[in-house]
């Protein structure tokens, strides 16, 4: 992997403010920003192109930007792989978290030529977060204090959580920058480049928490100039580690990719059946398609966040293969009460079906994308 020393501005289209962020923002941004000067030309050009318009510093913070929205509360603890303060490494497994979301999307993205480039985006933008993520320590914390969310500690006379500390505190005192952190590449070799990203990503997830003792050898709850001085080097090393694996991993996928034949494919998937019933709709996560099927009840949860309404289709709850899902902000679009008029009926849904917890869905955002058929 070569660095390349590009017109990166231009190519991004966006300038980089000297305004640092919580690792959650400003961190994330100097991931993306690291990797993308480490892509060849082509690979750029491709990810330009599946990102669609968005540049890879809002893609790098897509998955702090949806939370809240109900779509995407399935995400919500997959920034995180925390484990008892007594295991120095963590094995993964379990569901729902860092290491699950990552390996899935991974995999996903392995044969990247038979997903549509919806799909290819929104797994683009969990790979460019997570793999930000996975190299914050205190993102493979400790269980007992949530990743040293409830630490409290002063930083040079700033009151906030341990957490926040290795977010952005820091990183705001030391003034971290991607210019400051991209010389550090240079010093090193082919040999352990090849080593940091020719391993697991298990392995990358407890070389991460082997920081962990450092992290909590403050004295008296203070992040102190000398704590800083010592912390800075070890948060600067995350974050190139994470750049440089990162732009191996975008190489990796995007480097085999073809964004002309995928269309080609798609319409000729697209074009070979026009409707789908609702237990079909699970093999086209990503596509936009038509699913036809009956409602076998609703539900309309008024109280909850974002007024959802549920129309499962296929079989009753909890064993529906397809939910269509209408938020409260869109129910005066319809003329009469969803929950009520398409309940037993049989509809045709159109729009993009996405994953949900094992499920596939559809958002539906007016009356004009669901039709009663019978």
């Amino acid at each position: 992997m070569k660095l390349r020393i590009l017109s990166f501005l231009l190519i991004t289209g966006l300038v980089i403010s000297n305004k640092t962020f919580a690792w959650s923002k400003g961190g994330h941004h100097i991931v993306a920003e690291v990797a993308f000067q480490l892509l060849s030309k082509s690979t750029q050009q491709k990810l330009l192109f599946y990102l669609d318009g968005m540049t890879i510093q809002d893609a790098s913070t897509w998955m702090d930007i949806q939370r809240g929205n109900p779509t995407y509360n399935f995400l919500t603890t997959t920034h995180y792989i925390n484990a008892k303060k007594g295991i120095r490494f963590i094995v993964p497994g379990g569901k729902n978290n860092l290491y699950t979301e990552l390996t899935e999307v991974m995999s996903e993205l392995e044969n990247i030529n038979l997903l549509a480039p919806t799909k290819i985006k929104f797994d683009l933008e969990i790979l460019f977060h997570l793999i930000g993520d996975l190299h914050q320590p205190l993102h493979d914390g400790y269980l007992e204090d949530r990743g040293g969310n409830s630490i409290k500690v002063s930083l040079l006379g700033k009151q906030m959580n341990l957490h926040s500390a290795y977010d952005h505190g820091i990183i705001d005192v030391s003034k971290i920058t991607t210019d400051k952190i991209m010389p550090l590449y240079s010093k090193y070799s082919k040999s352990q480049i090849s080593s940091l990203v020719n391993s697991s990503l298990e392995s990358w997830i407890n070389e991460s928490r082997t920081n962990l003792d450092f992290i909590y050898g403050f004295k008296n709850n203070t992040l102190d100039q000398n704590y800083i001085s010592k912390a800075t080097p070890i948060i600067e090393s995350q974050l190139l580690k994470a750049g440089i694996r990162l732009s191996f991993l975008i190489e990796k996928y995007l480097g085999k990719a073809n964004p002309v034949p995928v269309k080609e494919i798609l319409t000729t998937k697209s074009t070979n059946k026009q409707t789908y019933t609702a237990s079909e709709a699970t093999s086209h996560i990503g596509q936009t398609i038509t699913v036809c099927d009956k409602v076998f009840g609703t539900r309309f949860l008024e109280t909850a966040s974002g007024q959802p309404t549920f129309l499962n289709m296929g079989a009753a709850y909890p064993t529906s293969p397809f939910t269509v899902v209408i938020f409260g902000k869109d129910r005066p679009d319809f003329k009469e009460k969803p929950e009520v008029y398409f309940n037993n009926k049989k509809v045709c849904v159109t729009g993009l079906v996405k994953d949900y917890r094992g499920k596939s869905e559809i958002v539906v955002t007016k009356e004009s994308e669901i039709k009663v058929v019978d």
